[in-house]
C-alpha cells in the first residue's frame, strides 16, 4: 500500500496519521489526496513496512524503498511523513575513489565476489555504481537484485529483477544478495554458472572470513575456497573518502583453509595483489587527499 501512495505522490512528500486521508506536502501548497481514510490498522501495516526497510525507531532516518529511491522517513506516535531524496547514481569507480580491480571482478563470467563494510561505509553507494557498471557496460546480463537498495536502476544493457528472497530455480548472470544466514546459497549460484556479489557487515577482511568459517559446515569449505575471486572491505574517512582493502583469490582461498587466527593488518603485509585499509589510507595521504594529521586518530582507532 505504502510503495503506491509513494508512486502516486510523485515526488511530494507524503504525511500519514490514524484517522485521515494521505497529505501530500509541496513548497508552499498542502493537498489531501482523492484516498480513504486510513484505519489504524492500515497505518500499523504502512508503519511495519517502513521499519523493515530501515526505520528502527521513532525519530528521523533514511531509508531505501524498494524499486523507488531513498526517502527521509520522520516518525512519531501516531504521525510518519515519508520525503522523497534524490537518487542520483554514483558515475564510475574513479569519481568514487575506488579502486579499478573492483570492474575487473565485474568482468569474471563466474564467481563469488563478497563485499564488507560496517555501517555508514559507503559500501550501498559502492553496490550502486557496480550495479549500474554491470548494466551499462560489457554484454547484457540477466541481473537478480535482492534486498533493499537506496537507488533506482535503469535496465540499461542486462535485465534488472529485484526481488526480497534469494532462491535458485531460475537463470541469471549476475546474483546481487546481503550474504544469507546460509552462505551455501551462494555458491550454489556460483556452481550454476553465476557472478555472484554477497554484501557483509565486517571491519575488515580477516573478520569476513571468521564470519565465514562460523557459517558454513566444514564439508562445504572447499566449494567455498572455489567459488571466491575476491574478498572487498571498505570504510569512510569523514563522510566522503572510501579506504579500501582487497584480497585476491588466491590468499583468501588460504585464509578460508584455515581457521585462523590471524595477525591483523600484518597478514595482509608484502601480499601480491592484496592490501589493507592502513595501505590505501597511506596512499590517501600521499596523493594529499588527507593529512597524516588527518590520518593518525583514523588509523590508531583500527588497530
Amino acid at each position: 500500500m505504502i510503495e503506491k501512495l509513494l508512486k502516486e505522490a510523485d515526488g511530494a512528500c507524503l504525511q500519514l496519521a490514524p484517522g485521515q486521508a494521505p497529505l501530500l506536502v509541496k513548497p508552499g501548497v498542502s493537498e489531501v489526496m482523492a484516498q480513504a481514510k486510513l484505519s489504524r490498522e492500515e497505518f500499523a501495516r504502512i508503519l511495519e513496512t517502513v521499519r523493515d526497510w530501515g526505520m528502527v525507531q521513532e525519530g528521523e532516518a533514511e531509508v531505501g524503498v524498494p524499486g523507488l529511491g531513498r526517502c527521509l522517513v520522520r516518525s512519531r506516535p501516531g504521525w510518519l511523513s515519508l520525503e522523497p531524496l534524490p537518487s542520483e547514481l554514483p558515475g564510475d569507480l574513479e569519481s568514487l575513489n575506488l579502486p579499478q580491480v573492483l570492474a575487473d571482478l565485474l568482468s569474471l563470467p563466474q564467481g563469488l565476489i563478497l563485499l564488507g563494510g560496517q555501517r555508514k561505509s559507503g559500501l550501498s553507494t559502492t553496490l550502486a555504481c557496480l550495479i549500474e557498471i554491470v548494466l551499462r557496460h560489457g554484454p547484457s546480463r540477466r541481473v537478480l537484485l535482492c534486498g533493499a537498495h537506496p537507488y533506482v536502476h535503469s535496465h540499461g544493457r542486462g535485465l534488472l529483477l529485484q526481488s526480497g528472497h534469494l532462491e535458485l530455480g531460475q537463470h541469471f548472470d549476475v546474483v546481487i544478495t546481503p550474504l544469507p544466514a546460509d552462505p551455501r546459497v551462494c555458491i550454489q549460484w556460483v556452481e550454476n554458472g553465476a557472478l555472484v556479489l554477497a554484501t557483509m557487515r565486517a571491519p575488515h577482511t580477516a573478520n569476513m572470513v571468521d564470519q565465514l568459517h562460523s557459517l558454513l559446515p566444514p564439508g562445504w569449505m572447499a566449494r567455498l575456497q572455489q567459488a571466491v575471486k575476491g574478498l572487498y572491505c571498505q570504510r569512510l574517512v569523514g563522510d566522503r573518502l572510501p579506504v579500501s582493502e582487497f584480497v585476491q583469490a588466491d590468499l583468501a582461498g588460504k585464509w578460508l583453509a584455515s581457521p585462523g587466527p590471524r595477525d591483523y593488518p600484518k597478514c595482509l603485509e608484502k601480499q601480491k595483489g592484496s592490501w589493507s585499509l592502513l595501505h590505501s589510507l597511506q596512499e590517501w595521504i600521499q596523493e594529499e587527499k588527507i593529512t597524516p594529521e588527518e590520518a593518525e586518530p583514523i588509523a590508531q582507532s583500527w588497530a
